[in-house]
């Protein structure tokens, strides 16, 4: 914050109506600093605020509805997005978007009649994510590939590895399969164990 009234003389400082004025103006560039700094960060989307974020993603020629969050993923995504299409840069992406462990690739050569398989499976914390993962697949896996996307279902074994069945009673298998919270809930669980 930049004090004008400290820039004034000794004697000048002391007239109110200087004062009153200088407050005012005082006001107005903190208003301005606030603005610059914001528009400063609105050019980088880790930064950006709602509005910044938006119109990234209108540059970008993406969808700017929805949630923030879902808009700020779409705009990484999109940024991310390199070619050509190699196993470590995909990687490096999926570690970029949605986390270390938040994935699972799966490459099979030669499956399906000769044909190589891609299989990426993303947590279901990720879920909302799906859909532009699978679009960003789509725009940089070659053609020749087989591409597989989908979710990381919580499977029977692991779950009933984890927790005890006076636990587990209180959840339902499709909630203890598709919803997160209560993976979670289980792996904070049997880390106090």
């Amino acid at each position: 914050m930049i004090d004008i009234l400290s820039y004034l003389p000794e004697m000048l400082r002391e007239i109110k109506e200087f004062a009153v004025i200088l407050g005012a103006v005082n006001e107005a560039l903190d208003a301005f600093a606030a603005d610059a700094d914001a528009a400063f960060c609105a050019q980088f989307a880790e930064d950006a605020d709602g509005n910044g974020i938006r119109r990234l993603a209108r540059g970008l020629g993406l969808s700017a509805t929805g949630e923030e969050a879902d808009i700020r993923f779409a705009v990484r995504a999109a940024l991310q997005e390199k070619r050509p299409y190699t196993y470590e840069n995909l990687t490096a992406y999926l570690q970029a978007v949605v986390g270390a462990d938040g994935y699972a690739v799966e490459r099979q050569f030669g499956a399906n009649g000769g044909q190589d398989t891609l299989t990426v499976r993303l947590a279901l914390r990720a879920r909302r994510q799906l859909d532009t993962v699978a679009a960003f697949l789509d725009a940089v896996v070659p053609a020749n590939m087989t591409l597989i996307t989908g979710l990381l279902y919580n499977p029977y074994g692991t779950v009933n590895r984890q927790a005890t069945y006076g636990f587990l009673k209180q959840y339902t298998w499709y909630a203890l399969r598709n919803d997160a919270a209560p993976a979670e809930t289980l792996r904070a669980r049997k880390g106090e164990d």
